[in-house]
């Protein structure tokens, strides 16, 4: 089994899926054959039933977090199911296996979290007035969150962003190789551009050094590029701080809920985000769904709520006419 798995993680890699996307395929998939191994003594692939597949299924609806035992999230559980999912696929496909059990999974469904860790914007405020901007560090730290809440782009994708990818003149953010090695065009609000604008003419320079080959947009000063851990360090010490909880991923849930709110379209939502399903986007809508009757109330041009919004005029000219009528004929 072990070998068919490599084969399998080949063919993604060759399908250019991300190092990160690899290694939680590989992990998955290797829980699955331990499991298949300790509990039916399966180790080849020929040998899986469907017994074995509803196994799999029913010991990942059980299965707790070892940090914590706290039971796996939705999310988690629908992530490891529709990678063995892709994994029966390919080896039906390849004709390692002569049945195709996938169908056993046409029927499970989780609930998808809503985000709780989005920011109110009185609580954005306080994160960005804890930092220092007159130090070019701090400055640094002010542009990134902002281009976080301003872009709605991924932790990765910040990180890997180049100098070329910013366009000023059409005020656009060029997204390359995002998740699912997709490319995609970002616009960039007034706020976002201005601090970003700074941070490239007069702040990164400095923190450069004579690296002039650096061609990243958000650097350190110690090691060049700035890394992962560089990056979770910096906003964990302003979420430490502030006293509130956030991540670059909170950052992303707080911009699209914002941008929700405030009546932007689910579909332009999605496209900024890079949601390949409109599904993954919806969730949002279960934040503020009583703001979605504002957003009627604005777009449809028939849609009133009696006692609730102010009627249209001409409908209470023809219910005083009515009424008129009817004093008449008393």
């Amino acid at each position: 089994m072990k070998s068919n798995i490599e084969k399998f993680i080949q063919s993604l890699e060759a399908d250019n899926y991300s190092p990160n996307t690899l290694s939680g395929y590989r992990k998955h998939l290797n829980l699955f054959a331990e499991i298949m191994n300790k509990a039916y003594a399966v180790t080849e692939v020929e040998k899986l039933s469907k017994e074995h597949v509803i196994g799999f299924i029913v010991y990942v609806n059980r299965l707790r977090r070892k940090k914590d035992r706290e039971k796996l999230s939705p999310n988690t559980k629908s992530l490891i199911i529709n990678r063995i999912k892709k994994y029966l696929e390919y080896l039906s496909g390849e004709e390692i296996i002569h049945k195709d059990y996938t169908y056993l999974f046409e029927d499970i469904k989780y609930a998808k979290r809503i985000p709780d860790n989005v920011l109110t914007e009185r609580q954005l405020e306080t994160v960005v007035r804890s930092i220092n901007e007159n130090t070019h560090i701090g400055f640094r730290d002010r542009t990134i969150v902002e281009t976080f809440y301003g872009t709605g782009i991924r932790k990765n994708e910040l990180l890997n962003l180049e100098l070329y990818d910013i366009s000023f003149e059409d005020h656009k953010i060029f997204i390359r190789q995002g998740k699912g090695k997709k490319d995609r065009i970002v616009p960039m609000g007034s706020n976002t551009e201005n601090y970003l604008k700074e941070y490239i003419e007069k702040v990164r320079p400095i923190l450069a050094g004579e690296n002039t080959m650096q061609t990243k947009v958000f650097i350190s000063a110690a090691t060049g590029q700035l890394k992962p851990s560089g990056l979770e360090a910096m906003l964990y010490k302003y979420s430490k701080v502030t006293g509130i909880h956030f991540s670059a991923h909170s950052l992303r849930h707080t911009f699209a809920t914002h941008m929700l709110r405030n009546g932007a379209s689910i579909v332009y939502i999605q496209e900024i985000l890079g949601h390949e399903c409109l599904s993954t986007t919806e969730i949002y809508t279960k934040i503020y769904p009583a703001d979605l009757k504002n957003v009627l109330k604005e777009y449809h041009p028939r849609y009133y709520l009696t006692g609730k919004i102010e009627e249209p005029k001409w409908r209470r000219r023809v219910e005083k006419i009515y009424l008129i009528k009817n004093l008449n004929m008393v």
